[in-house]
């Protein structure tokens, strides 16, 4: 059972580092918090730019207006919009999460071994 557990605690830990989860956020952060949780994403596919932005967007952190997103919009400068936000990878969710997972598997490795002494007592 020990062992069951343990490659179950495994698999979801290779899930975890595959499809890691994604924040998106607007630079320069001293302007406040101006960042959100994009979810999770492949590793081999993370989330673009231009992802981050139609984000924030669309959950009312940018209040810029733009027509089309899909077409690069030039600011002042030359610098497209999306240069001024960032996309990355969320460590403090995904330690979060490693953290439970260490936690759950713990628990469930005394609670197997405190049943398998008992079970051997009683023999």
């Amino acid at each position: 059972m020990q062992k069951i557990i343990l490659i179950l605690a495994l698999i979801v830990l290779i899930i975890m580092i595959l499809f890691p989860p994604f924040y998106a956020g607007k630079k320069p952060f001293s302007e406040g918090i101006h960042d959100g949780n994009m979810g999770y994403y492949p590793i081999w596919n993370p989330p673009s730019l231009e992802d981050g932005y139609i984000y924030l967007y669309e959950c009312g952190l940018v209040k810029d207006t733009i027509s089309n997103l899909s077409m690069p919009h030039k600011q002042a400068g030359g610098q497209t919009v999306f240069q001024g936000y960032v996309v990355g990878f969320n460590k403090v969710k995904f330690t979060f999460g490693v953290i439970i997972l260490l936690v759950i598997t713990s628990i469930l490795l005394l609670i197997y071994r405190k049943k398998e002494k008992l079970q051997a007592n009683k023999i």
